[in-house]
């Protein structure tokens, strides 16, 4: 086993602003066709109608290249999540596109919470 530093979480953030989206409900969001496309990623969403914390899942296909990219990518965009912290009641598939997993931090941040306002206007309410 590795040794961590202390404070510092096995994977997971204590104070967790985004929980997981079950499988189950990867399909509605989807098919609510409320998306925004950005450079890197695309995002759709769905108000859950529950004034809940956010749920979100990360997506990364195959065409990405081997799983070593796939997983980097699917790991940036869920700290990328973290950091939005979108808003409660709203259900959240992000579709990694190619350069998710080499972009610069700061320039994922900005880009999903463009895409999260954006697709939100376009489900009914504004985040």
């Amino acid at each position: 086993m590795r040794w961590v530093p202390p404070g510092v979480g096995r994977g997971r953030d204590v104070t967790r602003r985004v929980a997981r989206l079950p499988g189950a409900c990867v399909g509605s969001v989807v098919a609510t066709r409320a998306t925004a496309r950005g450079r890197r990623m695309r995002v759709y969403v769905r108000w859950s109608g529950v004034d809940t914390t956010a749920r979100a899942t990360v997506v990364a296909g195959r065409w990405m290249g081997p799983a070593v990219a796939r997983n980097r990518a699917k790991r940036r965009l869920r700290a990328a999540l973290a950091a939005t912290a979108p808003p409660r009641g709203l259900d959240v598939v992000a579709v990694a596109a190619e350069g998710a997993g080499s972009a610069d931090f700061g320039d994922l941040v900005d880009e999903l919470g463009l895409l999260l306002r954006r697709a939100a206007a376009r489900a009914g309410r504004s985040a």
